[in-house]
């Protein structure tokens, strides 16, 4: 009788020496579509933490949120994370909107954040913190800025599937002299699916609540849903 043996799993390695050409690459597309008033909020977070030296690139499409608390605007964001250690991750993502940009309007923002794990990537459950910083465009013009800090909970997994949410404030500043800023919560509920070991897909639901200052209204609510693909990758 033939033996048989387990095939080994198909895994994407990148040179060191090409890992950063990779990173200054994926900046600028980042930093090409981010082209402001929507805002993407999507995590796209990976099937679980990803480990030093571990990368993924991100394609997301769906509806972006208006942070002015009108509907949602259909658009896409591009998004790289990092992991520098089995504890530490950083990501860069871009996005715009895509009705906007079909009418000549070129609308969009771009995000810096960070994944702080604080338990083992390997638990059924796994705790973290996000901390970001954004900037939000309209044509050429930088129309606003903020913050956040979320804590994130990666959820047992359900076969190939894990879910995922977080939630924490944020706020965004166009000026406070003028009194043109406000503040409120952020929030992210997420499927991700592992299809194989570079490929997941995800779906994300992130509702956020906004309080303009000086607004007679007390806060309002944005809803943003993006689907998203992922390419994960090794650099040894």
């Amino acid at each position: 009788m033939d033996s048989f043996h387990k095939a080994e799993p198909l895994v994407f390695i990148i040179p060191e020496a090409n890992m950063y050409k990779l990173l200054l690459f994926a900046a600028i597309a980042v930093c090409i579509t981010s082209c402001g008033t929507v805002y993407s909020p999507s995590l796209h977070l990976p099937e679980q933490p990803l480990a030093k030296n571990e990368g993924q690139i991100t394609f997301g499409y769906g509806a972006l949120n208006d942070v002015h608390g009108s509907n949602a605007k259909d658009g896409s964001d591009l998004q790289i994370r990092y992991a520098f250690s089995d504890r530490f991750s950083m990501t860069m993502k871009g996005w715009t909107s895509s009705s906007l940009v079909r009418e000549g309007y070129y609308n969009g923002g771009f995000l810096a954040s960070g994944i702080i794990n604080f338990n083992d990537p390997d638990a059924p459950t796994v705790v973290g913190l996000i901390p970001t910083w954004n900037l939000l465009f309209n044509q050429d013009d930088v129309k606003a800025s903020g913050a956040a800090l979320q804590v994130a909970v990666w959820l047992p997994k359900l076969s190939i599937f894990r879910p995922y949410l977080a939630g924490g404030p944020g706020i965004m500043v166009n000026s406070f002299s003028a009194d043109n800023w406000g503040y409120g919560l952020i929030s992210n509920f997420g499927l991700v699916g592992k299809l194989t070991e570079n490929f997941s897909i995800n779906g994300e639901i992130s509702p956020m609540l906004i309080h303009k200052y000086n607004d007679d209204e007390l806060a309002y609510l944005s809803l943003g849903v993006m689907v998203g693909v992922s390419w994960n990758f090794q650099n040894y």
